[in-house]
C-alpha cells in the first residue's frame, strides 16, 4: 500500500512539474493616450511588436570596435511600417488602452492615428510608464520657410513639394520629430539646418509612404550653407544628405536602406562626419569636387554577397582624413581617385571586393598614406593601385584567407614609373606567398609590359596591435 501511495506521489509531482514548464507567465499593459487640440481620445491604434533584430555583423564589429559608429539599439533599426505587429488595441473616449495577458517580455509600442503621425515607446515591459503619451496633429508644409523655423519634439512633418530654407534663416528640429517625404521631393538649406536628436529619441527623415522598398521614395536634404546633423535617421531616399560647397558636420546619425549615397560632398564643401552608421546604402559616402572632409568613427557596413558594385567611402580630388572607421561588405572598401590628398589610417576592412584602391591619371599628384589599418579578406585585392598613384604604404595589417592578391598595380591608361613602397607592413603569409600574390606589373595596350617596382622590404614579423580603430 505504502508503495502504491509513494507512485501516486511521484506521478502528482510530475504532473505539477509539466504544468509549470509548460505555463508561461502572463502580464497586463495599460497607458493612456491623449490628442493634442482634441476632446475625444478614440480611435488611436496601439501596437506591439517585437524587437528588431539587429543584424550579427553590426552586433560583432562593434563589440570588436567599441568606438565606432552609436551604440546599436532598437531607436536605429526599427521601423513598425515594414513588420506585423503582435498585439493590438485602441484607446477609448478617454484615452485609454489595456493589453491583458500577453506574455511577460520586453516590446516595442508604437501609437499612432491618422492625422497625428504615431510614436514610438522602445523596450516596454510591465513596469513600463505609459500613462502620458500625447500625439500631435501633422503639418503638410511646403515652399519657402520662414527666416526662422522650429519642427518641435515628436512632432510630424508631412513635406508636400519641395521645401527651401532662405539665405540667412534657420531651421531647428528637435529630438523626436518625424520629417515625412510625401513624394519625391527634397529640402534645400541655403542658410542654418540643426537637428537635435538623442540616443531614444533620433529626429528621423523617411517616406511618407513604403511603395517603393527598393528605390528613392524621397529624394535629398541639400545644404547649400550650413548643416549641423546630430542623432538623426535617414531611410528611403536617393541621397541622404548632399551639400555643394557648404559646411556640413554629422554625429552619431544612421543612414540606411539609400538607394544612391548617403552622404555626397561637393563643390568645395567642408564635411565632418563622425560616429555614425551606414547600413544598407549602395555607396555610403562620397567626397568629390576640392572638398575637405574627415571621416571617422563610423561603421559602413553592406550585406555580405550583395554590395558588390558600391562603394565605402569615394574621395574624388578632394583632401580627406579618413581614420578609425570599420568597413565592411562593400564593392569597395575606401577608394581615392585622382588629384588630392588622403590620410587613411587606423581602419579596418573587411570582406569587400577590392579594399582599398588609388587611383591618379598622369600629370595629377597624389599623396596617399596608407598607414595602420587592418585589411583582411577580400576577395579580388586587398589594396589595388591604378594608373599613376604611388601611395606609401605602411604599418598595416594584410591577411588574405583566399588565394586573392595582397598588392595589385596596373595600368588602365597611364604607364607609370614610379616605385610603390609597401615597406615595414605585416603580412599573415610566408614571404614567398606574399610574393607570389602581388602583381608587380602592368601592361599597355600595344602589349609592352613595363615592371612597377613594388618594393615590401623589410616586412615586419609581428602583428601590429595599434592598427585599426582605437
Amino acid at each position: 500500500m505504502k508503495k502504491w501511495f509513494s507512485f501516486l506521489l511521484m506521478i502528482a509531482a510530475f504532473s505539477s512539474c509539466t504544468r509549470n514548464f509548460s505555463e508561461i507567465e502572463t502580464t497586463n499593459f495599460t497607458g493612456v493616450v491623449k490628442l493634442s487640440g482634441e476632446s475625444d481620445y478614440s480611435g488611436v491604434t496601439v501596437s506591439l511588436y517585437p524587437a528588431a533584430e539587429i543584424d550579427t555583423v553590426l552586433i560583432n564589429r562593434q563589440l570588436q570596435f567599441p568606438s565606432i559608429a552609436p551604440v546599436l539599439s532598437q531607436s536605429l533599426v526599427f521601423d513598425h511600417r515594414t513588420v506585423e505587429p503582435i498585439y493590438t488595441t485602441q484607446t477609448d473616449v478617454a484615452g485609454f488602452f489595456q493589453f491583458s495577458d500577453i506574455p511577460v517580455a520586453e516590446y516595442n509600442l508604437v501609437v499612432e492615428r491618422r492625422g497625428f503621425g504615431w510614436k514610438y515607446f522602445y523596450d516596454v515591459n510591465e513596469t513600463s510608464l505609459l500613462t502620458n503619451i500625447t500625439l500631435y496633429p501633422e503639418q503638410r508644409l511646403s515652399g519657402v520657410l520662414d527666416t526662422y523655423s522650429v519642427w518641435s519634439s515628436y512632432r510630424h512633418i508631412v513635406v508636400s513639394g519641395d521645401i527651401t530654407v532662405p539665405e540667412g534663416g534657420t531651421l531647428l528640429i528637435d529630438k523626436g520629430a518625424v520629417v515625412r517625404f510625401d513624394g519625391y521631393h527634397k529640402l534645400t538649406v541655403n542658410g542654418q539646418l540643426t537637428t537635435i536628436g538623442s540616443p531614444d529619441e533620433m529626429v528621423c527623415f523617411t517616406a511618407n509612404t513604403l511603395d517603393r522598398l527598393n528605390s528613392a521614395n524621397w529624394r535629398t536634404i541639400e545644404i547649400k550653407g550650413n548643416g549641423q546633423i546630430s542623432y538623426s535617421r535617414f531611410d528611403y531616399a536617393d541621397v541622404g544628405v548632399n551639400t555643394k560647397g557648404g559646411i556640413l558636420t554629422v554625429d552619431h546619425s544612421v543612414f540606411t536602406r539609400i538607394r544612391d549615397r548617403g552622404v555626397l560632398a561637393a563643390n568645395e564643401s567642408n564635411v565632418q562626419i563622425s560616429e555614425s552608421l551606414f547600413w544598407e546604402c549602395n555607396n555610403a559616402v562620397r567626397i568629390e569636387g576640392g572638398s575637405r572632409a574627415s571621416i571617422h568613427h563610423n561603421m559602413i557596413a553592406g550585406v555580405p554577397g550583395e554590395n558588390v558594385d558600391g562603394a565605402g567611402i569615394v574621395s574624388n580630388n578632394s583632401q580627406s582624413t579618413i581614420t578609425d572607421n570599420g568597413l565592411f561588405y562593400s564593392g569597395t572598401g575606401c577608394s581615392i581617385e585622382y588629384a588630392g590628398q588622403a590620410e587613411i589610417s587606423h581602419n579596418f576592412i573587411s570582406g569587400a571586393t577590392v579594399g582599398l584602391q588609388v587611383v591618379s591619371l598622369i600629370g595629377e599628384k597624389n599623396t596617399t598614406h596608407i598607414s595602420s589599418n587592418t585589411i583582411q579578406d577580400c576577395s579580388n585585392v586587398l589594396i589595388n593601385i591604378l594608373d599613376n598613384a604611388a601611395p606609401t604604404i605602411d604599418k598595416n595589417n594584410l591577411t588574405q584567407d583566399t588565394n586573392a592578391w595582397f598588392i595589385r598595380a596596373y595600368s588602365l591608361k597611364y604607364l607609370n614609373y614610379d616605385n610603390i613602397y609597401a615597406q615595414n607592413n605585416y603580412f599573415a603569409s610566408s614571404i614567398a606567398e606574399v610574393k607570389r600574390r602581388i602583381e608587380d606589373k602592368r601592361t599597355h595596350l600595344s602589349g609592352i609590359t613595363i615592371t612597377w617596382n613594388i618594393l615590401i622590404d623589410p616586412v615586419s614579423e609581428i602583428r601590429f596591435d595599434d592598427a585599426g580603430p582605437r
